[in-house]
Protein backbone atom coordinates (compact mmCIF):
# COMPACT_ATOMS: atom_id res chain seq x y z
CA UNK A 1 0.00 0.00 0.00
CA UNK A 2 1.39 3.63 -0.75
CA UNK A 3 2.53 6.02 2.50
CA UNK A 4 0.15 9.26 1.62
CA UNK A 5 1.30 11.79 3.71
CA UNK A 6 -1.23 15.04 4.11
CA UNK A 7 1.05 18.73 3.80
CA UNK A 8 -0.96 21.86 4.74
CA UNK A 9 1.60 23.83 2.42
CA UNK A 10 0.46 26.74 0.44
CA UNK A 11 0.65 25.41 -3.29
CA UNK A 12 -0.23 27.08 -6.18
CA UNK A 13 -0.80 25.21 -9.72
CA UNK A 14 0.23 28.63 -11.10
CA UNK A 15 3.88 28.87 -10.13
CA UNK A 16 5.25 30.20 -13.89
CA UNK A 17 2.89 33.29 -13.24
CA UNK A 18 5.22 34.83 -10.95
CA UNK A 19 8.21 34.76 -13.79
CA UNK A 20 5.62 36.60 -16.13
CA UNK A 21 4.66 38.90 -13.52
CA UNK A 22 7.93 39.87 -13.06
CA UNK A 23 8.97 39.94 -16.31
CA UNK A 24 6.09 42.05 -17.55
CA UNK A 25 6.78 44.73 -14.27
CA UNK A 26 10.35 44.58 -15.68
CA UNK A 27 9.43 45.57 -19.33
CA UNK A 28 5.73 46.38 -19.58
CA UNK A 29 5.05 48.19 -16.66
CA UNK A 30 6.99 50.75 -16.96
CA UNK A 31 6.58 51.55 -20.63
CA UNK A 32 2.69 51.94 -19.39
CA UNK A 33 3.71 53.90 -16.69
CA UNK A 34 5.97 56.12 -19.37
CA UNK A 35 3.04 56.61 -21.82
CA UNK A 36 -0.39 57.32 -19.77
CA UNK A 37 1.88 58.80 -16.96
CA UNK A 38 2.01 57.62 -13.21
CA UNK A 39 -1.64 57.71 -11.97
CA UNK A 40 -0.22 58.31 -8.27
CA UNK A 41 3.05 59.75 -6.62
CA UNK A 42 3.04 58.83 -3.14
CA UNK A 43 0.72 55.37 -2.87
CA UNK A 44 -1.61 53.60 -4.50
CA UNK A 45 -1.25 51.23 -7.96
CA UNK A 46 0.02 52.54 -10.82
CA UNK A 47 -2.10 51.94 -14.86
CA UNK A 48 0.97 49.39 -15.52
CA UNK A 49 0.44 47.20 -12.12
CA UNK A 50 -3.40 47.45 -13.39
CA UNK A 51 -2.61 45.93 -16.55
CA UNK A 52 -0.23 43.10 -15.32
CA UNK A 53 -2.93 42.33 -13.24
CA UNK A 54 -5.46 41.90 -16.21
CA UNK A 55 -2.56 39.87 -18.10
CA UNK A 56 -2.47 37.10 -15.05
CA UNK A 57 -6.17 36.40 -16.07
CA UNK A 58 -5.57 35.46 -19.41
CA UNK A 59 -1.96 33.65 -18.44
CA UNK A 60 -3.52 31.23 -15.89
CA UNK A 61 -6.31 30.75 -18.52
CA UNK A 62 -9.07 32.84 -16.80
CA UNK A 63 -11.78 34.51 -19.16
CA UNK A 64 -12.65 37.91 -17.68
CA UNK A 65 -11.71 40.22 -15.40
CA UNK A 66 -13.60 38.78 -12.01
CA UNK A 67 -11.08 35.79 -12.65
CA UNK A 68 -8.28 37.82 -10.75
CA UNK A 69 -10.70 38.31 -7.45
CA UNK A 70 -12.91 34.87 -7.64
CA UNK A 71 -9.51 32.81 -8.84
CA UNK A 72 -6.19 34.48 -9.12
CA UNK A 73 -6.37 36.46 -5.66
CA UNK A 74 -4.80 33.20 -3.72
CA UNK A 75 -2.67 32.32 -5.76
CA UNK A 76 -0.57 35.88 -6.63
CA UNK A 77 -0.49 36.61 -2.98
CA UNK A 78 1.63 34.23 -2.40
CA UNK A 79 4.20 35.79 -3.54
CA UNK A 80 6.60 37.72 -0.70
CA UNK A 81 7.07 41.03 -2.67
CA UNK A 82 4.79 40.76 -5.83
CA UNK A 83 1.45 43.54 -5.19
CA UNK A 84 -2.12 42.60 -6.68
CA UNK A 85 -4.55 45.49 -7.20
CA UNK A 86 -8.03 45.86 -7.33
CA UNK A 87 -9.71 48.75 -9.25
CA UNK A 88 -13.61 49.71 -9.89
CA UNK A 89 -13.82 51.24 -13.61
CA UNK A 90 -17.13 53.94 -12.96
CA UNK A 91 -18.64 57.07 -14.46
CA UNK A 92 -19.80 58.49 -11.07
CA UNK A 93 -17.66 61.20 -10.56
CA UNK A 94 -19.96 63.00 -7.66
CA UNK A 95 -19.50 60.06 -5.16
CA UNK A 96 -16.96 59.47 -2.86
CA UNK A 97 -14.61 56.53 -2.93
CA UNK A 98 -15.95 55.26 -0.20
CA UNK A 99 -19.85 55.34 -1.73
CA UNK A 100 -18.17 53.99 -5.40
CA UNK A 101 -16.79 50.87 -3.05
CA UNK A 102 -19.95 50.06 -0.95
CA UNK A 103 -22.55 50.45 -3.84
CA UNK A 104 -19.95 48.07 -6.13
CA UNK A 105 -19.70 45.53 -3.08
CA UNK A 106 -23.72 45.27 -3.37
CA UNK A 107 -23.06 44.03 -6.71
CA UNK A 108 -22.20 40.78 -5.25
CA UNK A 109 -25.29 39.67 -3.32
CA UNK A 110 -27.37 40.51 -6.15
CA UNK A 111 -25.08 38.37 -8.76
CA UNK A 112 -25.43 35.48 -5.94
CA UNK A 113 -29.09 36.04 -6.30
CA UNK A 114 -29.22 35.54 -9.67
CA UNK A 115 -27.13 32.71 -9.71
CA UNK A 116 -29.09 30.88 -7.34
CA UNK A 117 -32.66 31.78 -9.51
CA UNK A 118 -30.94 30.59 -12.59
CA UNK A 119 -29.37 27.82 -11.23
CA UNK A 120 -31.92 26.62 -8.66
CA UNK A 121 -35.29 28.27 -9.79
CA UNK A 122 -35.12 27.71 -13.72
CA UNK A 123 -34.21 31.09 -14.82
CA UNK A 124 -31.58 29.74 -17.12
CA UNK A 125 -34.08 28.17 -19.41
CA UNK A 126 -37.22 30.46 -19.93
CA UNK A 127 -40.34 28.24 -20.44
CA UNK A 128 -41.93 30.78 -23.56
CA UNK A 129 -41.28 32.79 -26.50
CA UNK A 130 -42.64 35.80 -25.16
CA UNK A 131 -41.92 38.27 -22.60
CA UNK A 132 -45.31 38.43 -21.06
CA UNK A 133 -45.68 34.78 -20.25
CA UNK A 134 -41.95 34.61 -19.00
CA UNK A 135 -42.60 37.89 -17.23
CA UNK A 136 -45.31 35.54 -14.99
CA UNK A 137 -42.86 33.12 -14.31
CA UNK A 138 -40.26 35.22 -13.59
CA UNK A 139 -42.31 36.52 -10.57
CA UNK A 140 -43.71 33.51 -9.56
CA UNK A 141 -40.23 31.74 -9.50
CA UNK A 142 -39.17 34.72 -7.41
CA UNK A 143 -41.74 34.27 -4.69
CA UNK A 144 -41.27 30.52 -4.37
CA UNK A 145 -37.58 31.45 -3.84
CA UNK A 146 -38.73 33.70 -1.24
CA UNK A 147 -40.76 30.98 0.47
CA UNK A 148 -37.92 28.83 0.49
CA UNK A 149 -35.92 31.23 2.08
CA UNK A 150 -39.06 31.43 5.09
CA UNK A 151 -38.58 27.81 5.05
CA UNK A 152 -34.57 27.89 6.01
CA UNK A 153 -35.47 30.38 8.72
CA UNK A 154 -37.63 28.27 10.26
CA UNK A 155 -35.80 25.03 9.62
CA UNK A 156 -33.48 23.90 12.21
CA UNK A 157 -30.80 23.34 9.28
CA UNK A 158 -27.79 22.31 11.03
CA UNK A 159 -29.80 19.11 11.99
CA UNK A 160 -29.58 18.21 8.36
CA UNK A 161 -26.57 19.06 7.99
CA UNK A 162 -27.56 22.50 5.97
CA UNK A 163 -26.58 26.19 6.47
CA UNK A 164 -29.27 29.38 6.28
CA UNK A 165 -27.51 30.01 2.95
CA UNK A 166 -27.47 26.35 0.98
CA UNK A 167 -28.86 26.10 -2.24
CA UNK A 168 -32.15 24.57 -2.82
CA UNK A 169 -30.54 21.65 -4.59
CA UNK A 170 -28.43 20.58 -1.40
CA UNK A 171 -31.47 21.10 0.63
CA UNK A 172 -33.22 18.34 -1.78
CA UNK A 173 -30.35 16.28 -1.40
CA UNK A 174 -30.38 16.47 1.99
CA UNK A 175 -33.98 17.01 3.23
CA UNK A 176 -36.59 16.05 0.47
CA UNK A 177 -34.46 13.01 -0.32
CA UNK A 178 -35.47 10.64 2.11
CA UNK A 179 -38.00 7.55 1.92
CA UNK A 180 -41.50 7.63 3.32
CA UNK A 181 -44.72 6.22 3.10
CA UNK A 182 -48.41 7.15 3.87
CA UNK A 183 -50.18 4.84 5.67
CA UNK A 184 -53.78 4.92 7.14
CA UNK A 185 -53.90 4.20 10.74
CA UNK A 186 -57.17 4.81 12.86
CA UNK A 187 -59.18 6.78 10.27
CA UNK A 188 -56.07 9.16 9.58
CA UNK A 189 -53.36 9.35 7.66
CA UNK A 190 -49.56 9.05 8.71
CA UNK A 191 -46.75 9.65 7.08
CA UNK A 192 -43.53 7.11 8.16
CA UNK A 193 -40.41 8.78 7.44
CA UNK A 194 -37.58 5.66 6.99
CA UNK A 195 -34.40 7.53 8.80
CA UNK A 196 -32.17 7.65 11.58
CA UNK A 197 -32.12 11.64 12.33
CA UNK A 198 -34.63 11.82 14.50
CA UNK A 199 -35.04 15.69 13.47
CA UNK A 200 -37.58 15.16 10.64
CA UNK A 201 -39.81 14.93 13.87
CA UNK A 202 -40.19 18.43 14.47
CA UNK A 203 -40.97 19.58 10.88
CA UNK A 204 -43.48 17.02 9.89
CA UNK A 205 -45.29 17.75 13.57
CA UNK A 206 -48.20 18.72 11.69
CA UNK A 207 -52.01 17.38 11.86
CA UNK A 208 -53.71 15.82 8.55
CA UNK A 209 -56.85 15.09 7.59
Amino acid sequence: MAKVQIKSEKVTPFGGIFHVREQFSRYVGPVIDKVLGLRCTSFGYQYGEIAGSLASVYFCGGDCVEDVTSHLMPHLSLHPTLRTYRCILTNDYTSTNREIVEFYNLRGGKERIFDDMNNGFGWARLPKSFMAENTVFLLLTALIRNFYKFLMDRLDTKAFGLKKTSRIKAFVFKFISVPAKWIRTARHYQLNIYTDNKSYQNPFAFTDG
